[in-house]
């Protein structure tokens, strides 16, 4: 893929950040609350500097859906690889990255977990 690298469409980035704006902790938006005293109420939710670390991560799915979208429009089924969940990554986030990336699609989609290698395998009959 030679334009995965590209900045998402706004209406894409605009999607993306409504549908995790319930799952956002807007730590700097409180008075007075820390971060760890907001995360006991809710531990599943995403602070403000986790949102912004994992920022181009997030952009780079949304692209990938666009890239899907735009080459699968013919297709009866998408096989798309899990990205590969990080410890630090709140399972929020990582929750909608899959949505993200499965969004708009007009067939079903397979995601399948591997481990990061490329293979090819040979059946022989």
């Amino acid at each position: 893929m030679t334009d995965s690298e590209k900045r998402p469409q706004a209406k894409s980035l605009t999607r993306f950040v409504d549908s995790v704006a319930p799952f956002r902790l807007y730590d700097e938006q409180q008075e007075g609350a820390s971060v760890q005293e907001l995360r006991q109420n809710a531990p599943w939710k995403i602070s403000d500097k986790e949102f912004e670390v994992f920022r181009l991560k997030s952009e780079r799915k949304i692209r990938l859906n666009e890239i899907i979208r735009k080459n699968s429009q013919h297709t009866a089924l998408v096989l798309v690889s899990l990205p590969v969940p990080h410890r630090d990554c709140p399972s929020a986030l990582y929750m909608a990255w899959l949505d993200t990336l499965t969004c708009g699609l007009h067939c079903p989609a397979v995601l399948i977990r591997g481990n990061q290698q490329n293979v090819l395998t040979f059946y022989c009959q």
